[in-house]
């Protein structure tokens, strides 16, 4: 029944660089993008193509009841291998593994893999204010320390409802499932930049013979430049991406690291490490 790979992340946490990049590797003929649209090979899990083979959801129920979709996590992703049982499936997801209100969202039995993408959380609170229109700093904060908090689904893009918690929480849940059952990876969004080549090379070398394809590495460096930001910034600003939000905004804003060095408000940035002082000293951010 293993038959899931999660690509997973706090949103605004690089999910989407490696999502594009494992596009360009698995459904391009040679690793090139052109168009930002082959992002929609790999899925998001929360959308109603997804959830609609399982049965019919009431949106309007269950942005009123958001926690009500967890019953449903486990269910769905058994009924896509009951439906299709030849088929690997590759999802983009940011929902919490776990926290106090709802249901597992997987388990052991259900998937081959989770790639992990973990970012300092001073750069995901910054990267936010752009991508949701937050008002401020503060505001940003509010919510990335909020272990209920969710993301209503939408009728326009076909989504449902999903159940993100707080920075904290969503990465600790991720940690002790990867790390309890040993099956997949955490990778830091800052080494993915620093260290793309590297990085790429290990997310491959995991995935490859649990996912039975094989390395080409023409191939892979063909999608290591498909993802370059200029790149996708280019593309996205000559054929739009249908993830960005605001009217203003584009989802490509910079691509850089550290950028909270120059811009964090210091009482915000001093919140930011006392509350999350624990994982943010696990995993070498101070």
């Amino acid at each position: 029944m293993k038959n899931i790979n999660w690509i997973v992340s706090y949103p605004k946490s690089g999910n989407t660089m490696v999502r594009l990049f494992l596009c360009a590797y698995l459904f391009t003929k040679k690793g090139i993008i052109n168009d930002l649209k082959i992002s929609k090979a790999i899925k998001k899990f929360n959308s109603g193509d997804v959830y609609n083979k399982y049965k019919k959801f009431d949106l309007n129920y269950y942005n009123t009841n958001p926690y009500e979709i967890s019953k449903y996590f486990i269910p769905v992703q058994k009924n896509l291998f009951q439906k299709f049982k030849e088929n690997i499936f590759f999802f983009k997801t940011h929902n919490t593994f776990s926290n106090q209100n709802m249901k597992n969202f997987t388990d052991e039995n259900i998937t081959r893999s989770a790639i992990y993408i973990i970012r300092d959380p001073r750069s995901v609170l910054l990267s936010k204010i752009h991508h949701f229109n937050f008002n401020s700093q503060k505001e940003s904060l509010k919510f990335m320390i909020n272990d209920t908090r969710f993301s209503l689904g939408s009728k326009i893009s076909g989504s449902f409802p999903e159940i993100i918690s707080s920075w904290a929480n969503h990465y600790r849940s991720w940690y002790n499932f990867i790390n309890s059952k040993k099956i997949g990876l955490i990778v830091k969004y800052e080494d993915l930049v620093k260290n793309p080549e590297d990085e790429f090379r290990k997310i491959l070398n995991y995935l490859a013979p649990i996912n039975n394809f094989s390395f080409n590495e023409k191939k892979f460096q063909n999608s290591l430049r498909s993802i370059d930001f200029n790149n996708l910034k280019e593309l996205e600003t000559r054929k739009g991406f249908d993830e960005r939000t605001g009217k203003n905004e584009i989802f490509f804003r910079k691509g850089i690291i550290d950028e909270w060095k120059t811009t964090l408000n210091g009482d915000i940035l001093d919140l930011v490490q006392n509350k999350f002082n624990t994982e943010m000293e696990e995993l070498n951010y101070i």
